[in-house]
């Protein structure tokens, strides 16, 4: 779930949040699926398509002995007003607590960035 407010905040939610433990296989790519919800900014870009950042941590396994990262996620998508759904993709990196996840020069994980693709309907409420 992706909220956008009109002054700009970004909030996401996922369903793999939770772990791997019940999710589909295709799910389960991804290396840990223990992180918190996304929060960031959005604006539109000059081709009408808009952008997002948001950022969160992630938690290891109870047996690991990993550490919490945090992560970065890059969201490009496009809205279509006459069908009221929505299109894009994303990109994650995780990064070491004492990095800045902001800073574009920081090296990432290894196999990262981890790209999604995405499609979706607006929730409405009718009267």
């Amino acid at each position: 779930m992706i909220t956008l407010t009109k002054y700009g905040s970004f909030f996401t939610i996922d369903s793999n949040q939770g772990g791997t433990k019940g999710v589909p296989a295709a799910a389960q790519s991804f290396p840990n699926n223990r992180f918190t919800d996304g929060q960031g900014v959005w604006k539109f870009n000059k081709s009408g398509e808009i952008t997002a950042t948001a950022l969160n941590f992630n938690f290891p396994a109870p047996e690991s002995t990993a550490s919490v990262t945090a992560a970065r996620a890059d969201y490009r998508f496009r809205f279509n007003r006459t069908t009221q759904t929505v299109e894009g993709t994303f990109e994650i990196r995780t990064f070491d607590l004492t990095k800045n996840p902001l800073d574009k020069n920081v090296p990432v994980g290894k196999g990262e960035p981890f790209t999604f693709s995405f499609t979706g309907q607006r929730v409405t409420v009718s009267d």
